[in-house]
């Protein structure tokens, strides 16, 4: 998923940057976990907080990566106690 962006950057400011990295034990898992990461991702855009994300897959050696942008650590919060992120939207 390239890069998306959800609100304008203002340089002035400073922001929360969040970078992910997984390795599956088994590729096996890969098909649930694309199901469950699209669910998730697919409403992300709306979320509070956010300025901008991203998410790489690398199927062969079952790697999955993400990027994202957050106005403030309270706005990453809230976003991973609420239902979009643990209920995987």
């Amino acid at each position: 998923m390239p890069w998306t962006s959800t609100a304008p950057i203002d340089r002035e400011r400073s922001y929360l940057i969040t970078a992910t990295r997984s390795t599956l034990a088994s590729r096996r898992h890969l098909p649930a976990i694309f199901r469950e990461s699209h669910n998730m991702w697919s409403g992300l855009a709306a979320t509070d907080g956010l300025v901008g994300y991203s998410m790489r897959s690398v199927v062969a050696k079952g790697t999955i990566a993400t990027l994202s942008v957050w106005q403030s650590p309270a706005s990453l919060t809230a976003f991973v106690r609420g239902q979009q992120h643990t209920a995987g939207g």
